[in-house]
């Protein structure tokens, strides 16, 4: 948002409209300090700003929040006409998010993801048919090409596994059906086949690394498209000929032992990096992430995100370890 020398809000991002239920770019003569708590000290180093032109940073500001409270920082750049200082560029920083508010946009969220998810998996029922007879045609027909028909084996597969996914989707929650010991590094060996025209027809360069890790407790299904989600993320963000890497280890935090698989890409980045997801809405990666999140979750595991713009994203996916 701006503000002119008397501290009025003069006009709006379109985030900070929607935060504060305002319409984006209107302007109106709400004073800063009648949204964001201000204490007088801080008021005056925003108008020593306008004489000495140097901005100020605001730091652990708490806003009032329905079930607590969450704390931001502003960064406030003076704006120049002629040499002087007639107004000033107000960017707000979250700090510190109250959970529960979190927790309430991620279960909204949700919600919209079921809601859209149900109606694909009736929608989708008749295609998969029409899939499965190409198959067998294409096995008969060139049942003498061994890769391909390796191809078709996993495309056989994967599309038995979808239909009775989908069979019994709207009977119990998504997260929660048909767990079972799973080894991750076969799972991810069929994914890198999977993906291997994908990434060659990007020009990327893939490298798939195999530590030595335990199974873990997990529908398999469920558990490649958590993979695949991120994957694809990555995929999307290489431009030119970059490079993917994916890798699995064995870890222990907290005393307790995980199978964390890895994601890397050489993309350009996300613009926001946090150590732990909770409730991820950017653009192009929100909804994918999301589901991955929600997966992990459902397992006690959990997803963590590093980023920088212009040198790529790494994804860390925890699964709790099966003992035995």
């Amino acid at each position: 948002m701006t503000i002119d020398e008397n501290l009025r809000i003069v006009s709006w991002s379109d985030e900070c409209a929607s935060v504060w239920r305002y319409r984006a770019g209107k302007t109106d003569p709400t004073l800063l300090h009648e949204l964001i708590p201000l204490e007088t000290p801080a008021l005056d180093s925003i108008r020593r700003m306008f004489h000495n032109g140097k901005p100020v940073k605001l730091k652990g500001i708490t806003l009032p929040c329905p079930y607590g409270s969450c704390k931001i920082a502003l960064s406030i750049n003076p704006l120049y006409m002629k040499k002087r200082a007639h107004g000033a560029s107000v960017h707000v920083e979250p700090t510190f998010i109250c959970q529960k508010e979190e927790d309430m946009h991620s279960d909204i969220h949700m919600r919209d993801i079921r809601t859209a998810t149900t109606t694909l998996a009736h929608g989708v029922r008749n295609p998969l048919n029409a899939i499965k007879g190409a198959v067998v045609y294409i096995r008969e027909k060139y049942a003498r090409e061994k890769n391909l028909i390796t191809f078709i084996e996993i495309i056989e597969e994967e599309i038995n596994r979808l239909d009775t996914f989908i069979a019994h989707y709207l009977s119990a929650s998504v997260t929660q059906r048909n767990n079972e010991r799973v080894d991750v590094n076969s799972v991810l060996k069929k994914i890198e086949i999977l993906t291997s025209f994908q990434v060659q027809s990007h020009g990327i360069k893939a490298m798939f690394q195999y530590g030595d890790v335990g199974n873990i407790k997990i529908n398999p299904f469920l558990l490649e498209q958590a993979i695949l989600n991120v994957i694809n993320n990555a995929v999307e963000a290489i431009s030119g000929n970059g490079r993917l890497k994916v890798k699995t280890e064995s870890v222990i935090r907290a005393g307790k032992r995980y199978v964390l698989i890895s994601v890397s890409d050489t993309g350009k980045g996300i613009a926001k990096t946090t150590s732990q997801v909770q409730s991820p809405h950017a653009k192009g990666r929100g909804f994918g992430l999301l589901i991955t999140y929600e997966v992990l979750r459902s397992v006690h595991g959990h997803l963590e995100i590093s980023s920088k713009g212009g040198k790529g994203t790494t994804v860390r996916m925890y699964f709790p370890c099966v003992r035995g």
